[in-house]
């Protein structure tokens, strides 16, 4: 029986190392390297593969934002010779972005630029605050917590498949990483479903804009400190050009922040602009005034996201330094937006006929 005992013990603890060593070779979220024993790069998993991806993969360049920025794709970046990773992070609050800082620039690697979307909820909430709970043995240097990486069913079962992946010759593109591109995701049907009955709820209560006052000042507040979660990284990375931009929400957004008086967000917007723009390495671009798109329903699958066309178009934007907000225009466009937003025929606009690309001419610089 003690025979038995041992030999059974023995035969698990060398089962247990051996899946161990399958883990860690394959390796399939990145923990430990880059891929290896035959896989690609495949990021499908964004909490669990970013900090290993922003420590391991080999880029010049980075794309580090929330779900806004999950439909560029990298190929776009290599037409102009950059080597770029896009590490997403769906619902990422500022303290969030800044953890994948932290590692694209503990990487190792010669970092020239960083590409990061701004949105109200990580300029208004908690800067202590993360969307969710990260894994901490995927974040931290603490080699003993790492059993929770080795021996996970999860992890093992991923590596079991892009092993499989790589016998077959069939990996996925990691271009496509994050994408998501169905043309059944966009329709002016689908929001005017999804989002009429709320707005009306929100019409219905009305706040008039002067009770804004106490909120503007809290936001405000909230604004200048998720910022300084960022701004320590592009202090103290004066060599690294550091692109943030302004997402173009649908006018169903901005129906509902009207209807709900906080246009204030505007100002929030704004000061969050010139925050940035006091450094000298970073670009500050704004794509919410973008009137002939955010009146496009055709092209949004909620009120906030959109379709690839658009991440093509400000990828392109960007690359030609167009759309840029500086000391000169900054006042003009905040205004002139402003002044959009609070006298659109928001009525009118849920015609369908009424809802067609190009209706409202863009706005010009």
């Amino acid at each position: 029986m003690k025979r038995f005992l041992v030999q059974f013990f023995a035969g698990l603890i060398g089962l247990l190392l051996l899946i161990g060593a399958f883990v860690v070779i394959v390796d399939p979220f990145y923990h430990y390297h880059d891929a290896t024993a035959g896989t690609t790069e495949y990021m499908y998993t964004q909490v669990y593969q970013t900090p290993g991806a922003a420590l391991h993969f080999k880029y010049d360049s980075a794309i580090v934002g929330t779900s806004m920025t999950e439909n560029f794709r990298a190929s776009w970046y290599e037409e102009q010779g950059m080597d770029l990773v896009k590490l997403c992070f769906a619902g990422a609050r500022s303290r969030d972005i800044a953890t994948v800082y932290e590692k694209v620039f503990a990487s190792g690697n010669d970092v020239k630029r960083v590409i990061t979307d701004l949105n109200e909820y990580q300029l208004t909430s908690d800067p202590k605050s993360r969307y969710t709970e990260l894994p901490a043995y995927l974040y931290n240097d603490f080699l003993p917590d790492d059993v929770q990486y080795i021996w996970n069913r999860d992890v093992f079962t991923a590596a079991i498949l892009r092993t499989l992946e790589a016998i077959r010759g069939k990996q996925p593109d990691n271009d496509l990483a994050y994408t998501w591109t169905d043309p059944e995701l966009f329709s002016v049907e689908k929001m005017e479903r999804n989002y009429r009955a709320t707005l009306d709820e929100y019409a219905e209560g009305f706040t008039d804009a002067h009770s804004e006052v106490g909120r503007l000042a809290a936001d405000l507040e909230a604004c200048r400190l998720n910022l300084e979660n960022l701004t320590e990284y592009v202090a103290g990375h004066p060599e690294v050009q550091f692109d943030f931009f302004f997402p173009p929400y649908s006018i169903v957004y901005w129906e509902r922040i009207r209807l709900s008086g906080c246009l204030h967000i505007l100002d929030v917007y704004r000061a969050a602009a010139e925050q940035l723009m006091d450094y000298e390495n970073v670009r500050v671009f704004f794509f919410m005034d973008e009137t002939g798109w955010i009146t496009d329903l055709d092209e949004y699958r909620d009120e906030c996201h959109h379709s690839q066309l658009y991440n093509r178009y400000i990828y392109e934007a960007m690359e030609q330094g167009t759309h840029q907000l500086t000391a000169e225009n900054v006042d003009e466009v905040f205004r002139n937006f402003h002044d959009y937003v609070e006298q659109f025929s928001y009525d009118l606009f849920w015609d369908k006929a009424y809802a067609v690309r190009g209706l409202h001419p863009t706005v010009t610089r």
